[in-house]
C-alpha cells in the first residue's frame, strides 16, 4: 500500500489479503483416504468486504485528513463429501447442526459410503 489513504486502495489491499487466503481448494478440499475410500470435502465458501472513509478538512490548523478503514469476512461451511471408492463416486451431505468434531464425521461419511457402495455391489 503506498502512502495515499484512500478507500479504493484500502478495498484493494483487503481484496488482495482475501484472495491469498481463498483459493480453489478452499471449496473442494485436499482429499483424503481412510479404509480404502478417497473422499474430497466441499465447502460453501461466503466472502463479505466492507469498508468507508471520510475527507475532513480543518481549516485553522490547514490540516487534511481522510480516515479510512476496510474489512472482510471469510465464512466456510462444510457441505458435502464427495466420497470415491473403485472408480464409483458418491455425494454424502452433511447437516451442519450435527456436526461436532472431524473424526466423527469422517466416521459417518465412512459408515455411509460403504452402506452405499455394498447395496450397490448388492444390486448386481
Amino acid at each position: 500500500m503506498t502512502g495515499r489513504n484512500n478507500v479504493t486502495e484500502v478495498m484493494e489491499f483487503v481484496a488482495e489479503r482475501t484472495i491469498n487466503l481463498v483459493k480453489s481448494n478452499s471449496v473442494l478440499g485436499e482429499p483424503f483416504q481412510k479404509d480404502g475410500v478417497t473422499i474430497v470435502p466441499v465447502s460453501k465458501l461466503s466472502v463479505s468486504f466492507a469498508g468507508g472513509g471520510a475527507d475532513i478538512v480543518d481549516n485553522s490548523h490547514k490540516k487534511r485528513n481522510q480516515p479510512t478503514g476496510g474489512g472482510a469476512k471469510v465464512d466456510m461451511v462444510p457441505m458435502s463429501f464427495l466420497v470415491i471408492k473403485d472408480n464409483d463416486v458418491k455425494v454424502v451431505n452433511v447437516d451442519v447442526k450435527e456436526k461436532s468434531n472431524v473424526d466423527q464425521i469422517i466416521e459417518v461419511i465412512i459408515g455411509t459410503a460403504k452402506q452405499l457402495f455394498n447395496k450397490k455391489a448388492e444390486d448386481k
